[in-house]
């Protein structure tokens, strides 16, 4: 038959071309896949079939949990046992269709000209040279991918705080680069730089952390504070000093990757930071449960040697440490209280909690003041003086194809709509799902100031200092769970981004362009570098509060691993790396990797399980194809959509869609726009936008996203406006 139904079936079929026949496939993970209702033949020509495989009754997200027995018989058969024990969403009509690209041999793999995806798998895997996804990395102070290469960070570049190493002096020494000289039992060591870590009372020396790529590195030792001399910064004109100790050493010299994990009872909800929560006095009810994340970002100095300290396996130095955080009540009620590892746990548990409290103290005084600076330099800004629109060229920070996106947005946004309803929807990342912050960036740090060494030395130290000194810009209130690693680069504290606007940064620094790095994701860490400048261009007749003028490059899938572990994944994708069956979570394991192209198996569940299983990818297209069109359609729907507000950031990552690609999740499917606003307040009354609004300033009942549309809104507006004012007086 042409056309047949399968009601309810949770599973993909395959026809083989060969054989005449229909294979079922299996899914990668043991989760409830999306209903499947028919498949047709699209067209037959030459002994090439096209087929179309669509849904007519699916499962649909945002729906309310059910149990199991909610379920139509006929599919409750195939629910997973933890489905039917915890009950899974209740299934409703849905009219997706999905797509299904059969490309069993080079050339096979056609659709119709009005579907989407055509023959993109073929041409995806065929990319080559500069145009598969890569790592670029620039060697300068301030380099945002510096920390893929090497555990230099911009403050080894800044003068140290002090001159020279006192005993017990924790609160100045701690991760400063220290240089050995004077040992007799060693002396193959002196002259080695080192990282200065906690003093030891006991033996009355500090514990000190040797790099990879020094004599004696991938080790610790304890050394007396007369043996310590304090190393002096690197120089800015030393930079091929940083190639060259990555290439002397034959392994990698960054430092490892993070894994934490913590514990909590099985029925604690987030209302606060995961790390406020996890760090603070809890008790633990009933059942416990284990959280974990992975962090591929840069680390300060301090958080370095407090890693080095507390992580398993403190001597290693391989690509990740890891260390758990278990609430103080287990362990001191646990059988190893009295035990050395229960003691170390406690110690290094208080080590940690030491560390962030002094980071919170350190840094919740600069937010005070940098907040304070925001409200006098805003009171001496006129509008005239930042204009109606801002210019932004967001560029992301370390790969190759380049992701960039050239806006026009207004400057009365705030930094946390910024976030979520300008950045996240132009570039492609999810919403209210990650940690995010910005921070402004100075000149003389400039990469192309660095190649150029245009800058005096004293300009660039200069540039350095004030980076030290800067504050991070970010949400008060966030359940990511990726916000655990705050501490570790961060920081203890952020401006609020609810209150500081784009036009305040821009006010801040008195230059015709500033610049902002801009960070998705505290675990991931995808950094962006965004330019800021006026604009007196063009502005389109329909542009509200924010505009996409260009655009280039696809935005990586969310959950990725990072810069080195999305390189891998496209190379693994375009065939010049192999995917091994532990990569598809296949049921055996073989630890030969196979180069597979889109006539295999393998690569389409690789690319199912980390592309189109994320929550930002769409399911049916080429993931580094990039559509203007659908963005600027995503972005006007999100300016329009209610103001994000924090919190449910974890309970997000909890419901996450783990779907293998057999649906599309778009953007504009999840934020329907909801035109019958209540509140005049919450939306322009011209254009519904949501985001950068002024309310009349004559009655207070109204709200406008800018001037124009406050003047062409006022003949319907200026008689509820008089009628108003003459009420309340």
């Amino acid at each position: 038959a042409r056309e047949f139904s399968l009601p309810y079936r949770n599973r993909l079929f395959r026809f083989d071309l060969n054989t005449e026949t229909w294979t079922l496939l299996l899914p990668t993970r043991d989760l409830l896949p999306k209903a499947l209702s028919f498949a047709a033949e699209v067209k037959s020509e030459n002994g090439q079939t096209q087929l179309l495989i669509g849904g007519g009754y699916g499962l649909v997200g945002g729906t309310k949990i059910q149990k199991a027995e909610d379920f139509p018989s006929d599919l409750r058969a195939h629910l997973p046992d933890h489905a039917v024990k915890h009950g899974m969403m209740k299934p409703e009509a849905s009219t997706n269709i999905f797509e299904v690209l059969i490309a069993d041999e080079r050339g096979m793999c056609f659709t119709r000209d009005n579907l989407t995806g055509k023959h993109w798998a073929w041409d995806f895997f065929d990319l080559s040279g500069d145009r598969i996804p890569t790592i670029r990395v620039e060697l300068f102070p301030c380099s945002p991918t510096l920390h893929t290469y090497t555990d230099l960070t911009f403050e080894d570049f800044a003068k140290p705080p002090i001159d020279s190493v006192r005993p017990n002096d924790e609160s100045n020494v701690l991760g400063i680069r220290v240089k050995l000289h004077g040992l007799k039992g060693r002396q193959d060591l002196n002259g080695t730089t080192a990282r200065c870590g906690y003093w030891q009372k006991e033996k009355e020396r500090y514990q000190i952390f040797i790099p990879p790529y020094e004599k004696g590195g991938n080790t610790s030792m304890y050394i007396k504070p007369s043996n310590l001399l304090v190393a002096k910064p690197f120089s800015y004109k030393d930079g091929a000093d940083i190639g060259n100790l990555i290439s002397r050493c034959n392994h990698s010299v960054s430092f490892p990757n993070v894994s934490m994990s913590w514990i909590t009872s099985g029925n604690a909800k987030f209302k606060r930071r995961p790390l406020d929560y996890v760090l603070g006095d809890t008790t633990m009810e009933g059942d416990m449960m284990t959280w974990m994340d992975s962090y591929y970002g840069p680390v300060s100095p301090k958080a370095q040697v407090l890693l080095r300290t507390i992580a398993m396996n403190n001597s290693s130095f391989n690509t990740t440490l890891s260390w758990i955080f278990i609430p103080a009540c287990l362990v001191k009620k646990g059988p190893q209280k009295d035990s050395l590892m229960g003691q170390n746990q406690l110690k290094h548990r208080q080590l940690f909690i030491d560390f962030y409290t002094k980071l919170k103290e350190r840094d919740s005084a600069r937010v005070k003041k940098f907040e304070a600076d925001i409200v006098r330099k805003r009171q001496d800004t006129s509008t005239d003086d930042l204009g109606s629109w801002l210019k932004l060229v967001v560029t992301m920070d370390g790969v190759n194809p380049s992701v960039r996106r050239e806006l026009i947005v207004s400057p009365d946004i705030s930094m946390q709509s910024l976030h979520h309803q300008v950045l996240c929807p132009a570039i492609g990342w999810s919403n209210n799902y990650h940690c995010y912050a910005y921070r402004r960036l100075h000149g003389a740090i400039d990469p192309q100031t660095w190649k150029n060494k245009a800058s005096t030395e004293k300009a660039v130290t200069d540039s350095i200092e004030m980076l030290c000194e800067e504050c991070w810009i970010g949400p008060k209130t966030s359940t990511a769970l990726d916000s655990m690693f705050q501490p570790l680069y961060i920081g203890g504290a952020l401006a609020n981004d609810k209150v500081i606007t784009l036009g305040d940064l821009y006010a801040l620094d008195k230059q015709d362009e500033i610049k902002l790095q801009y960070v998705h994701d505290f675990g991931d860490w995808w950094s962006h570098t965004i330019s800021v400048s006026k604009y007196d261009g063009e502005v389109p007749t329909s542009a509200s509060v924010a505009h996409l003028v260009s655009g280039e490059g696809s935005c990586p899938p969310e959950d990725t691993g990072g810069y080195s572990n999305y390189a891998q994944t496209m190379s693994k994708l375009t065939g010049t790396m192999g995917i091994k069956s532990k990569d598809t979570f296949e049921e055996y394991d073989d630890e030969v990797s196979q180069t597979v192209d889109p006539s295999n198996e393998r690569w389409w569940k690789f690319l199912n399980l980390e592309v189109r299983g994320k929550m930002n990818m769409q399911a049916l297209k080429n993931p580094l194809a990039f559509d203007i069109d659908h963005t600027r359609a995503n972005l006007e729907i999100a300016i329009r959509l209610p103001k994000q507000k924090g919190g449910k950031e974890s309970a997000n990552a909890i419901r996450r869609d783990y779907g293998t690609g057999l649906t599309s999740s778009d953007f504009d499917d999840k934020c329907a726009v909801d035109s019958k606003q209540n509140n005049p307040l919450k939306f322009c009354a011209v254009c519904e936008v949501t985001v950068a609004l002024k309310t009349c300033s004559g009655c207070n009942s109204i709200a406008f996203c800018s001037r124009e549309h406050q003047l062409q809104y006022w003949p319907k507006h200026k008689k509820d406006c008089r009628r108003i004012q003459k009420a309340s007086v």
